[in-house]
C-alpha cells in the first residue's frame, strides 16, 4: 500500500509537471518569437512563495515587475518600477528563456500583476503579464 500511495504522488507531483513541460522542469518552453511569462501556483496565501519564468526573443533587455505601470533603468543598469517593486532585471534570455526564480507573494490580498517589460528603442514596454491572486 505504501508504495501505491508512493507512486500516485510521484505520478501527481513529479511525473505530470515533466510531461506537461517536455522534460525539462521549466515553468514554460523557450519562445524566440514572443514575449511571455509563466506563474506558478496563480493561487496563493499572502507570503507564500510563488516561481516565475519568462521567455523572448535573446537580442534584448527585460525587467519583471510586480504591480508596476512602469518601469525606467538608469544608465548604470538600476531598475525602478513606478508603483510597484522590481523582482530582476535587466536581464538577457540566453536560450530564449531566463532561469526560474521564486519570490514571496505580496502581503496584500487581491490580485496582482507580474509584468515584464521590454526594452525598445524610446524606452520600455509593458511587453507581457501573468495574474497572481492573493488571499
Amino acid at each position: 500500500l505504501g508504495t501505491f500511495v508512493a507512486l500516485v504522488v510521484f505520478a501527481g507531483l513529479g511525473a505530470l509537471p515533466m510531461l506537461l513541460h517536455e522534460g525539462d522542469g521549466g515553468l514554460l518552453q523557450p519562445d524566440c518569437g514572443r514575449v511571455g511569462i509563466e506563474i506558478g501556483p496563480q493561487r496563493l496565501q499572502a507570503g507564500e512563495s510563488y516561481g516565475w519564468q519568462i521567455a523572448g526573443p535573446e537580442p534584448a533587455d527585460y525587467v519583471v515587475a510586480v504591480d508596476a505601470e512602469t518601469v525606467t533603468v538608469t544608465p548604470g543598469g538600476v531598475a525602478t518600477a513606478a508603483g510597484g517593486a522590481v523582482l530582476a532585471g535587466p536581464i538577457g534570455l540566453p536560450g530564449c528563456r531566463s532561469g526560474q526564480r521564486v519570490e514571496t507573494a505580496p502581503a496584500g490580498t487581491g490580485t496582482h500583476q507580474i509584468a515584464v517589460f521590454r526594452r525598445t528603442p524610446t524606452g520600455w514596454e509593458r511587453a507581457a503579464i501573468a495574474e497572481l491572486r492573493v488571499s
